[in-house]
């Protein structure tokens, strides 16, 4: 049904009430788009609450849409897209600051990287803007989620794993250089073939979303996310490049070593 309701291009936001719940069909919900998952029994207040807060996400992805829909007419005129930018930062700094300060770190990261690999301007520029909304697709995960301040669960870790898919849905269409969708659904694949969502393997995972997967990974490394404790700079470097062949890229892994202190 909700393959049918997103194939027939109808603009609505469903809410599933079910007795028959599983974690995998919570997941695959979550993915077609649903916007809240109530198990029976619930009580009225709490199926208000549910509604409230699918309205209020509702209005800031709505923001958000035009957003990133100015800010890709504006890319693909060639026009500078700086005051775009920040209004897309904006928006989400008002919901989600974390979001802003992950993407911002994680955007400079890659641009370390990018400047020492022989890319064009235009690729380079893609790869920043990929790297500051690789994590746009969490705005359509529910908000407790999505900070990592507090160790998510089992059933958390797999709901979170829907955000590249989600976000890569936000930007189809628009017109980016095609290296911004690549970074927004692959950022979480591993060079050994154990990430998501599609199990890419080395090479075959986009070299741009190569490029800002370390970046991501190095960034929890040193702001310790979730679980994790925080590493020093100095020890993250070394775990990054410890890492290469398995969660990245063993070539980028050592040119990052190099020049990251």
């Amino acid at each position: 049904l909700l393959s049918q309701i997103r194939k027939d291009g109808q603009d609505v936001d469903v809410i599933i009430i079910t007795g028959y719940g599983t974690l995998q069909s919570a997941i695959e919900a979550i993915r077609h788009g649903v916007a809240a998952y109530i198990l029976k029994p619930f009580n009225v207040v709490e199926l208000l609450d549910v509604i409230k807060k699918t309205l209020e996400r509702r209005h800031r992805f709505s923001s958000l849409q035009g957003a990133l829909q100015a800010f890709g007419n504006l890319w693909a005129s060639g026009i500078d897209v700086q005051s775009a930018l920040a209004n897309i930062k904006t928006l989400l700094a008002a919901k989600h600051p974390e979001l802003v300060q992950h993407g911002s770190r994680v955007n400079f990261y890659a641009a370390l990287l990018v400047e020492h690999l022989p890319l064009t301007h235009e690729e380079q520029e893609a790869i920043q803007l990929g790297a500051y909304l690789h994590d746009i697709g969490k705005i359509g995960i529910h908000d407790h989620l999505i900070s990592g301040v507090h160790s998510p669960t089992d059933q958390d870790q797999e709901i979170l794993k829907c955000h590249p898919t989600i976000g890569a849905t936000m930007i189809k269409g628009l017109p980016f250089h095609p290296s911004v969708e690549e970074i927004i659904r692959h950022h979480h694949e591993r060079y050994d073939g154990s990430g998501y969502p599609d199990g890419l393997i080395g090479e075959d995972i986009p070299f741009s979303a190569r490029i800002v997967g370390l970046a991501n990974t190095f960034d929890h490394f040193v702001t310790g996310y979730g679980s994790q404790r925080a590493m020093p700079v100095p020890e993250a470097r070394e775990t990054i490049r410890q890492q290469g062949g398995k969660s990245v890229d063993p070539k980028l892994a050592d040119l990052f070593a190099k020049f990251v202190w």
